[in-house]
Parts: structure tokens; C-alpha cells; sequence
């Protein structure tokens, strides 16, 4: 059946009037712990947890102090003809320490070793080291030096054998590298030095590089033109300068670099 314009009128059913509904913009507060981040360990952690201040004490005094450090891990090397003091000195009092290469076959020392590596990393700001010297030797090695049974200074060496390594000639004073101009005869490359804040300035850092010169490989001492450096901080340097600085015609400083392998 046809509707008449009349009947569809009639047909059609009343639909009530929506009325729209009025937008109301919701805020949603997020409550997330504020942190800070120690300028001394680098560490960031809520201050007023419970948990994280606990957590952030015992990283700092790793830190701070070194990590502790098992008496029985690692070989100990006998440097007693190499003019390292048996003693540092750290608040006006002698302490005993001791030199000691990292054992790669021990998986709990090496374990400890990375951590240690791990602080170096985060308080020099730099990139996490390869992981050669965990799988072999004659690629690269971590010394460390122990006292009050804790790692308070370590070095990771690297061995520059690879003919695609070519070490260049960097100008501390401009943090620049000399181009086109290569470094021969360097066999080892200093991937990371460092020594824990509470034990600076006691002459560890030497004494690591003389533990490198000297330990690096069986029968060969080394001397401080065969060894390179990566990525030196502002410290990093200044030891590298008094170390195996060359000075110049023109006055400044240069010292051997390499480009480290990435992880």
C-alpha cells in the first residue's frame, strides 16, 4: 500500500529531543615519586623511600669506598720491583693494598669485575666497555687495586693487534686528534682507569699504569708510548699528559689515542 502524504504525517513515530552532553574536561593527577640524582654517584632514587634510600646508601659506599672485594679473588702479582708502595695513604693513616689481575675463569669474580666497571662507567659518563677481556686473555685484561677488602681502583686494557686499529696523535689542550698522522708500535689500548672518590689522590692511578706496563704480557715491559687511550676525560688527561705526553714543537701536548671496539 501507497501512503498519502497525509497517512506518512500520521505514521511517523515522536523521537524525543537528545540533548547533547556537555563535555566535561577531566584532569588526571599523576602522583609519581619525584627523584634525584646524586651528584656524587650518579644514582637516582626517591628521597623519601624507605627502599630507595637504603638502596642508594649501599650503592653510594660502593661508590665512594669500592666495591668490596672477596681476599681470594684474583692472581696477585708481585710488584714489589716496580717502586709501587705496599701502603697508600687515606686519612693520615697507612692502609696495606694490594695489585690483582682479574681471573676470567672465576664467574663470580667476573661478575664482581663488571660491576666495578659498571660504577667507572656511569661516574666518567661513558658507554658501557666491550666484554673482550671476559673471553679471552691475550684480547685485553682488568687489573684492580684492593685494599680494606674492596676494589678501589681498576684499569681495562685492550690489545691493539688489529691491523684496523690505527692509533693517532690527540691535542689534550684541544681535545682534537691530529689527522692523517698515525702512532706506531702501540700494543695496548686504556679502555678505563679510574679510582673510587674516597681514595683519590693517592697515586693509584700511576701505580695501575705501571701494573699494565709491566703485566700486560709475559716477559715485555712497555713502555708508555706503546700504550693508547680512549675516549680520556678532563683527569683522564692529565694522566695520560704526564704519563706518555709528547710535547710539541708548537707548545703543546700530545698524547697516543685509539678509537675502543664497540660493545
Amino acid at each position: 500500500m501507497v501512503l498519502t502524504p497525509v497517512q506518512a504525517n500520521k505514521s511517523k513515530s515522536v523521537t524525543k529531543p537528545v540533548h547533547a552532553v556537555k563535555k566535561v574536561q577531566s584532569h588526571f593527577r599523576t602522583n609519581l615519586p619525584q627523584q634525584e640524582i646524586c651528584p656524587v654517584c650518579k644514582m637516582a632514587y626517591v628521597p623519601y623511600l624507605a627502599q630507595d634510600i637504603k638502596l642508594h646508601e649501599a650503592y653510594h659506599q660502593k661508590v665512594q669506598l669500592g666495591r668490596p672485594w672477596t681476599e681470594s679473588w684474583g692472581e696477585p702479582l708481585d710488584v714489589s720491583a716496580l717502586a709501587i708502595p705496599e701502603k697508600i695513604q687515606r686519612n693520615s693513616k697507612l692502609v696495606p693494598c694490594k695489585y690483582v689481575e682479574v681471573n676470567i675463569d672465576n664467574k663470580v669474580e667476573v661478575t664482581a669485575a663488571q660491576q666495578v666497571i659498571g660504577i667507572a662507567n656511569k661516574c666518567l659518563n661513558a658507554p658501557p666497555e666491550s666484554n673482550y677481556w671476559m673471553s679471552d686473555k691475550s684480547r685485553g685484561k682488568v687489573f684492580l687495586c684492593i685494599a680494606e677488602n674492596r676494589a678501589i681502583g681498576v684499569v681495562v686494557t685492550e690489545s691493539l693487534n688489529d691491523p684496523k686499529i690505527e692509533p693517532r696523535w690527540f691535542i689534550v689542550e684541544k681535545g682534537r686528534v691530529v689527522e692523517n698522522q698515525t702512532v706506531s708500535d702501540v700494543l695496548v689500548g686504556i679502555s678505563r682507569i679510574y679510582v673510587s672518590p674516597e681514595w683519590r689522590r693517592s697515586g693509584i692511578a700511576s701505580q695501575l699504569l705501571k701494573v699494565v706496563c709491566h703485566f700486560s704480557f709475559f716477559g715485555i715491559t712497555l713502555k708508555p708510548l706503546q700504550i693508547a687511550w680512549s675516549q680520556p676525560s678532563e683527569y683522564g688527561g692529565k694522566l695520560a699528559s704526564k704519563f706518555s705526553g709528547v710535547k710539541h714543537k708548537s707548545g703543546k701536548i700530545l698524547i697516543p689515542v685509539y678509537n675502543e671496539h664497540s660493545p
